[in-house]
C-alpha cells in the first residue's frame, strides 16, 4: 500500500461522492454514538486510488473536530471516532481523500443529529396566551336557566321504495 502524500498536495480532480452515514439522512433523533461513514471518490485521473482519508466534522456552534489522517483504502462503513459526544448534537461530517497525487478537497456534508438519551430528558414548555397562569374568572351566578324538559318532535319520512 502506497502512503498518504503530504498533506500540502492537492489532487484537483479527485472528489468524495454520496458520503452517508449507518442512517437515513433524513432521520433525527439519532443514537449518541460514533457514526459509519461511507463515501465513494470519483475522478479524472483513471489510476487515482484512494490512500488515506480524513475525518473532519462541524458543529452547530462551529467548534470543528478533525481526526488524524488515516493510511487506508477504505471507504464502506468507517468509524467517525470522537465526533459525536452528547444528546440533541447536530454535527455535519465530511471527508477528504488522499491518492498518489494529493488530497481532494472536502466532500458536501452528511448531517448526523442525536436525540435524547432517555424520555425523562424531554423538558416541555407551552407556549400561548400567559393569562392561564393566572386564577380563571368566576362563574356568573345571573345565567338564564335552561328548560328541564325538551320536546322533541321528529317527522318520520316512509321509505318510498317498498317499505311496508
Amino acid at each position: 500500500m502506497q502512503h498518504s502524500p503530504t498533506q500540502l498536495l492537492h489532487d484537483e480532480v479527485t472528489r468524495v461522492i454520496g458520503l452517508q452515514t449507518q442512517f437515513s439522512a433524513d432521520l433525527i433523533g439519532l443514537p449518541i454514538i460514533d457514526p459509519l461513514l461511507t463515501w465513494q471518490i470519483s475522478s479524472d485521473r483513471i489510476d487515482a486510488v484512494q490512500v488515506g482519508y480524513e475525518i473532519s466534522s462541524i458543529g452547530e456552534d462551529g467548534s470543528v473536530v478533525t481526526s488524524p489522517a488515516t493510511t487506508s483504502s477504505e471507504q464502506i462503513e468507517i468509524l467517525a471516532k470522537g465526533h459525536i459526544s452528547k444528546a440533541q448534537e447536530i454535527r455535519q461530517l465530511r471527508v477528504r481523500v488522499a491518492t498518489q497525487y494529493g488530497w481532494s478537497d472536502y466532500s458536501p456534508f452528511a448531517t448526523f443529529e442525536t436525540g435524547l438519551v432517555s424520555g425523562n430528558d424531554f423538558i416541555g414548555r407551552a407556549i400561548g396566551d400567559d393569562s392561564l397562569h393566572s386564577a380563571p374568572p368566576p362563574i356568573p351566578t345571573n345565567l338564564p336557566q335552561m328548560k328541564p324538559d325538551i320536546k322533541l318532535i321528529v317527522k318520520i319520512a316512509l321509505d318510498t321504495l317498498g317499505a311496508k
